[in-house]
């Protein structure tokens, strides 16, 4: 199964602060983001999932949290079934989960890691891209993207944004020799 990578970054690798994007809220980022995603699969953390504040549309959401009673919940889904809500107990459960879902359902565009910290480190040994939305900016946080060595990594993909002065690459990298 292909487990792609998505993340917006400041320069300084900075991913979060206090439970939050420390840039705010992006529309051009919201949007890259939602197009890489929708139909697919998004496996988070339960930080990422409780900032987030609730299931994103149109996708199936694994959380993954040791939280036991989150992981006897009923799923949840909306009333026309296009989202989904699961627990898992781990990363590598996650991941077994999405593979089932993806080869019973063809249709499902793939199993996206989305954060926070912990989630991007446990998915980069087996990640064959990454969606990144590179800032142009540093900020103070708490929250770090993983190093990873460029020579690893190919890019395939680039396009510039600016969004009320603020500027900002989206990149897409894909795994050499995976």
């Amino acid at each position: 199964m292909k487990i792609e990578i998505v993340a917006c970054v400041a320069e300084n690798n900075v991913i979060g602060n206090n439970g939050e994007m420390p840039w705010g809220t992006l529309s051009a980022d919201l949007s890259h983001f939602r197009n890489i995603t929708i139909n697919g699969i998004v496996i988070m953390g339960m930080n990422t999932y409780m900032s987030i504040g609730k299931p994103l549309d149109n996708r199936i959401n694994l959380i993954v949290t040791s939280d036991l009673s989150l992981l006897a919940r009923d799923v949840e889904m909306d009333e026309d079934n296009a989202t989904l809500e699961f627990f898992a107990p781990s990363f590598a459960t996650a991941m077994k989960y999405a593979e089932k879902v993806i080869t019973r359902f063809p249709q499902i565009k793939g199993a996206f890691v989305i954060g926070g910290q912990s989630m991007y480190e446990q998915a980069m040994p087996y990640a064959s891209s990454m969606h990144l939305t590179e800032l142009f900016e540093e900020h103070p946080g708490d929250r770090f993207f993983p190093e990873f060595s460029a020579a690893d990594w190919k890019m395939i993909k680039e396009e510039y944004a600016s969004e009320d002065g603020r500027e900002m690459r989206f990149v897409e990298y894909a795994r050499q020799n995976f």
